[in-house]
């Protein structure tokens, strides 16, 4: 028994210089990865979005998620809690675990260069009040990056969409005037069709003036 002892005794010291050696100090590494995302993003702020920040911030991020699953499982395993038996059970414990991680949404305070809001209102009106300036047009520091060009597929084609937009001709509307249906119903004029093929010329190209006058912009 002393035998036993004395091996895990040796073997824990093994593990500490494992997990040192493996995976380091996991709260030092949360640390620099909020420092590191910290940066990258008061480098878009002052320089605007690029390609090359916006995949070090996508990276940063990943970074930071990772850890943070690191320290989560630590704890976890350092607190000795039977998660898969009390982690979803309605007990007070449950309660409890969802009461601190609600409490952790809830923004109390923020600090804006060397100033903390504690108020409510005066957090909320900093928030509408940065957002409304980060999307303004006379931001600066917004910059068109291609993504919605990237993410949106383009269906229709610059060509199809000069024909679609093209205002009509003056032989094409004579045609679609003159190849209605003689027996269709009267149009807001209390005119039929046929009509139109009865009269003279001078009303006819009175007809297409105004067919033409309604599709050029004034």
């Amino acid at each position: 028994m002393q035998r036993l002892g004395l091996k895990l005794k040796h073997l824990k010291g093994e593990l500490k210089v494992w997990n040192k050696v493996v995976f380091g100090d996991i709260h030092n590494q949360v640390r620099s990865a909020v420092n590191k995302l910290d940066e990258i993003q008061a480098n878009i702020n002052v320089d605007g979005y690029s390609d090359h920040l916006f995949n070090q911030e996508k990276l940063a991020k990943l970074e930071l998620e990772r850890a943070l699953n690191m320290e989560e499982a630590f704890w976890q395993e350092k607190s000795r809690v039977k998660w898969h038996c009390e982690g979803d059970r309605n007990t007070a414990f449950f309660h409890r675990t969802a009461q601190i991680k609600q409490s952790c949404k809830n923004i109390s305070s923020i600090r804006v260069d060397d100033v903390i809001l504690n108020e409510p209102d005066h957090i909320a009106s900093h928030v509408v009040n940065h957002f409304t300036t980060l999307f303004s047009d006379n931001n600066n520091n917004v910059h068109d990056n291609g993504l919605i060009e990237e993410v949106i597929p383009s269906i229709v084609s610059e060509e199809i969409n000069n024909l679609l937009t093209m205002i009509p001709s003056r032989l094409e509307i004579e045609n679609a005037v003159f190849s209605m249906n003689k027996e269709g119903a009267p149009g807001p004029a209390a005119l039929e069709p046929f009509s139109f093929k009865l009269t003279g010329r001078l009303f006819k190209m009175m007809s297409l003036m105004q067919f033409w006058s309604f599709l050029t912009p004034i």
